[in-house]
């Protein structure tokens, strides 16, 4: 849930704490991910803890509507 924490407060101080700015960017993390060398296991994981919360950000905020 630290994760999640984190990706929420650095969205809601960028003014990006939107459905369609949230999307925006998990779709664009995942391009990025899906780029990377097979080598890069540490930014892998990181990118792949990101894309979760802020999937976890987008169905939780979905729900509320």
């Amino acid at each position: 849930m630290d994760v999640v924490k984190q990706v929420r407060s650095k969205l809601e101080s960028r003014e990006m704490f939107n459905p369609e700015s949230m999307s925006a960017l998990n779709e664009k993390l995942k391009l990025k991910r899906n780029s990377l060398s097979c080598f890069s296991f540490t930014k892998k994981r990181e990118l792949d803890l990101t894309i979760s919360a802020l999937t976890y950000l987008l169905d939780k905020n979905q729900n509320k509507n």
